[in-house]
Order: C-alpha cells, then structure tokens, then sequence
C-alpha cells in the first residue's frame, strides 16, 4: 500500500513528515525491500548528525504496543508518536549536555523505555494461567449478592481500618442468623442495594472487577466469602447460585410504552392494544409489519424492532428472561412488562458460547486491558529480581521519588503545531469509532 506523505517541516530540531497513520500501520507488513520506508521525522541540530525515524521502524514499534490488534485511533497513534519524540528528544539533548550517563538521566529515561516496550513485561506462565482462567469462566455465569462497606482508595489508614472492622461486624451479622437481603437493603453502601438487597444477577467473566469476580467464582453456591477490597471499598458476598453460560441472543421487540408515572387508565389501556396486537400476531399478520405501524421504540421500529446481541446482565431481567427463554429461531413471546411498557419479543438468533481457539483473541485483548494483567508484569519481575540478584535501596527509592520534575524536558516540550494536517483517505475510517473514543 502506498505512503501518502505531507511536506515536512522542522519543530525544535525534529522535521516531521506528517502521514495517513493508518497507512503507515500497513507499510510494515508489506516488506517491501525496493525502496526504503518515508521518513517519519527527523531528529537534528546541536552538531551531531541527523538521525531520521521511517515509518516501518515506528509502525513496528507501535504495533507490538497495540494490543488491540486492530485499527488504532488517531488519538492513540498521535499520544505513541508523542511518546516516542520525547524519548528521541531527551536522548539527544542528554548526549549534547554530556548527561546522558548520569543516574538521574538514566532513571527518567528508563520510564520511556518501559513504556515503549510495555508488552515485553509480561510473564508468559501468568499470561496462559489468565488466559486458561478466563475462559473457563466464560463458561458459566454467577449469581452473588453483596455487601459494601465504601472507603477511598486514598482513604487514610485509620478510615480504611475502620471501614474493614465494619464490613467484618456485618458479615458476623449474617453468620449469626440476620437476613442477607434485608441487611444489605438498611446497611450497604452500595446505592442499587436498597431496590436490590445487594442482589446483583448473573454474571459471567469481565462483568466484574476482577477481585470481586474472584470472589464470586471461587467461593461456593450458599456461602458468604470473606471480605475483601476493590477500589470501592470493602465486600462480602453470598454467592445464590452458578450455571451454564447461555450465551447471546438477538431479538426483536414491538413496545406499547406503559411507565410507572401513567394513571390507571393510560395503563389499561396499553395492556388493551399489546393484547389485540398479539391477537393479531397468532393470526397469522407480519411481526415485521405490525412493529412499524405500531412499536413505540423509534430507534428500531423502522428496523423490525431488531435489538444487537446481548448477553446476560445486560438488559433488564424480565425482558432478558424472555428473550432466552424463546426455545427457536421466530418464537413469539408473551406480552412483558418492564419499567418502559409491554414489549412482544421475536427470536432472531442464538449465539452460543464460543470456544476456546474462536475466543481466544478477544479474551487476550479484555485481559490485557483488565486490572488482571498487572500480574503478568508483577510476577514477571519478581523473577528478574530473583535471577539478577536484585537488592534495593531504599533511601535512593525515595529520594528518586521525590524527583518527579522532569526538567531537563521542560525546555523542549513539542507539541504539533496546527499545520500538520493529519488526513485519512475516503473509505479507511469508522466515523463510529470517533464517536466512541471515550470507550
């Protein structure tokens, strides 16, 4: 694939040659060896040769920090290249200044380097154990409740002692006979509870913070774990019971909207037309048909009333029980209420789980970006430490520590100027996916 380049120009001594990111992602894996790669900057001035950065050695480099695997963002290409400027930036004018073999240098640019090569960092046993965890746990759902006794995570030693005293009286208060729901309804601070009792669903792998989740998966059906703490504060949770995943399922619905707020006779009235309208659906009429002319959802009643696939715990229960409770493909459901009316579901498809090889790339990405993943590099360098005979100091720790400013970047902090016009060609872009950046 070609290389579209745009003119380049100079920012404190880096001449950048703005490109189509998504096309430089691509160059790498072409190889073509005729012709050297563009140039992507290039770093010079204070009289040392020019060192010029081509778009296949970023590429490369971006594309083993890429864990999705997918298309990137022009937000997350630009903070990488950022990223990657600075590090040229720091080592060239360290060399300049004769710094670039003093500790302090080395400290501040190691954390480039780390960052750079982030997924090197990781344990490969850890990796397969999470891996293999993971998927077995896609294979069922949990049902739990729980208790939260609610603490900052920046909470002071004393307030978090407190919190955890708390949360180990009102456990006792379980074990020694008090109703779990209606404890939870009067003394968690979880604000769902009070509707709830603490009461949380099904859930399967990923829906949860991961040590709430392994807390669910390990403690067993009928019994109260210990507490335990999240970045909320502290839990404990009884686990009600534990199933087979069903998978994800894709209905269609026709909606006669029916809220709380409607008198008695608004009401009956919408329980009137969902009953005629489903009298008219086991005659024989067009589901397709009567959704358009009928459904009060405008999102999807010029679509047949087609919903995505979703799996369990996320829609409202009664509508989500409906929908999987459909045995085939074109089953008609009851009339259900829910919070937003009464609803007529249609089966389209059912999704069963998927195994292990066609889950295994999705399952990588959601670790990798799961708290979970910190224990590849956490028990990755513990054996480093353990193999290079590691032994720290801790006085020289904190007095790094104390050494945040970074002042020898502070004078050439680079930012883009507004004439690089980064450009993406017809037909290479989501417009969707700007949309969802924040995600």
């Amino acid at each position: 694939m070609k290389i579209h380049a745009f003119k380049p120009f100079t920012v404190f001594g880096i001449t950048l040659g703005a490109v189509l990111f998504v096309h430089i992602l691509k160059a790498s894996a072409q190889g073509n060896d005729s012709e050297p790669a563009p140039v992507l900057f290039e770093v010079s001035g204070g009289n040392m040769p020019a060192e010029q950065v081509r778009t296949d050695e970023f590429s490369t480099l971006f594309n083993k920090n890429n864990f999705k695997k997918t298309a990137p963002t022009r937000a997350e290409w630009e903070e990488y290249l950022d990223l990657y400027v600075k590090f040229k930036l720091k080592v060239r004018e360290a060399v300049r200044l004769g710094m670039d073999t003093t500790t302090r240098f080395r400290e501040e640019l190691q954390g480039y380097r780390n960052q750079l090569a982030q997924p090197y960092l990781r344990d490969k046993e850890t990796g397969k154990f999470l891996l293999d965890q993971a998927f077995e746990r896609s294979q069922l759902e949990v049902r739990a409740a729980h208790i939260m006794v609610r603490v900052e995570e920046t909470a002071s030693p004393a307030d978090s002692l407190a919190a955890y005293q708390k949360a180990l009286a009102l456990r006792q208060d379980i074990v020694d006979g008090k109703d779990f729901s209606e404890w939870a309804k009067t003394k968690s601070d979880d604000p769902s509870a009070g509707d709830n009792g603490g009461d949380l669903g099904y859930f399967s792998v990923f829906r949860m913070i991961y040590p709430f989740e392994e807390m669910a998966f390990t403690t067993p059906v009928g019994m109260l774990s210990p507490v335990f703490r999240t970045q909320y504060g502290y839990h404990f949770l009884k686990v009600i019971d534990r199933r087979k995943a069903r998978g994800e399922v894709r209905v269609a619905h026709l909606l006669i909207k029916s809220p709380a707020s409607d008198n008695d006779t608004l009401k009956a009235q919408a329980k009137a037309k969902v009953d005629a309208l489903m009298a008219k659906l086991k005659a024989g009429e067009s589901f397709e048909a009567l959704v358009k002319q009928h459904s009060e959802d405008p999102s999807t009643s010029d679509k047949g009333g087609v919903l995505p696939f979703f799996g369990t715990g996320r829609m409202i229960p009664d509508f989500e029980e409906a929908a999987f409770g459909l045995a085939q493909d074109g089953d008609l459901s009851s009339p259900v209420q829910t919070p937003y009316g009464w609803h007529i579901l249609k089966r389209i498809e059912l999704r069963p789980v998927p195994g292990f090889e066609q889950a295994k790339g999705d399952l990588e990405l959601k670790i990798a970006r799961d708290i979970r993943a910190n224990q590849n590099t956490e028990n990755l360098i513990v054996k480093l430490k353990a193999e290079y005979q590691f032994n720290e100091n801790k006085e020289a720790l904190e007095a790094v520590f104390k050494s945040v400013v970074d002042s020898l970047y502070r004078k050439l902090e680079w930012k883009a100027p507004s004439s690089w016009a980064m450009k993406v060609a017809p037909g290479n872009w989501d417009a969707q996916r700007i949309s969802k950046e924040k995600a």
